[in-house]
C-alpha cells in the first residue's frame, strides 16, 4: 500500500538469500566480477518487519491492520497456505506480539544470519516484537528465545 493506503503494496514476502561479503559469497568469482557473477540477496530478514511496521505503523502512514494484512494475511492467501494469516478458530495461532513503543538502533552486526555485516546498520525503528507463538507455543519471550527447539515443518505451497 502506497503512502496514501491506495492498495500499491498488496503483500510482503521474501526470498531471503543473504551472501557473505567476501570470496565465500559475493566475491567468489573475485572482487571485479562481471553483475551476473555477482551473488544477489542480502542479508535483513529479520530486518523487514520491523522496518515496515516502522514505515506503516509508527509514522502514522496506515494501522496496524493494514500492516498484518501485508504482512501475514495476504502472503498466505498468495501461497495458499491454509491455517495461516488470521487469528481465527482452525488456524494455527502463529503469532507475534508488538510493543510499539520499543526503540531500537541496528548496529553493525547484530543480524542472526551469520553474514557480518548489517545493511541497515544505524537505522531506528520504532515498535519490535517482543514476544512471538508458533502453533501456540511461546518461542520468544522479551525478545529472546525461549527454546531452541525446531518448529519449521513444510508447507504445500498452492496458488491461492
Amino acid at each position: 500500500m502506497g503512502g496514501d493506503g491506495d492498495g500499491t503494496i498488496e503483500l510482503i514476502t521474501s526470498d531471503h538469500a543473504p551472501y557473505r561479503m567476501d570470496a565465500s559469497g559475493k566475491f567468489a568469482h573475485g572482487e571485479n566480477a562481471p553483475f551476473n557473477q555477482i551473488a544477489n540477496g542480502m542479508p535483513g530478514l529479520e530486518t523487514r518487519l520491523p522496518l515496515m511496521f516502522n514505515a506503516m505503523v509508527s509514522e502514522g502512514r496506515m494501522g496496524v491492520e493494514a500492516f498484518a494484512k501485508v504482512t501475514a494475511t495476504a502472503p498466505a492467501r498468495a501461497f495458499g497456505l491454509d491455517g495461516k494469516g488470521a487469528i481465527a478458530e482452525g488456524f494455527d495461532a502463529d503469532l507475534a506480539i508488538w510493543d510499539p513503543e520499543a526503540i531500537y538502533t541496528y548496529g553493525a552486526d547484530d543480524l542472526h544470519d551469520n553474514t557480518g555485516y548489517n545493511p541497515f546498520e544505524g537505522t531506528t525503528v520504532k515498535g519490535m516484537p517482543r514476544h512471538v507463538l508458533s502453533r501456540g507455543e511461546l518461542l520468544v519471550r522479551d525478545r529472546a528465545p525461549v527454546t531452541e527447539a525446531r518448529r519449521g515443518r513444510w508447507l504445500p505451497m498452492r496458488a491461492g
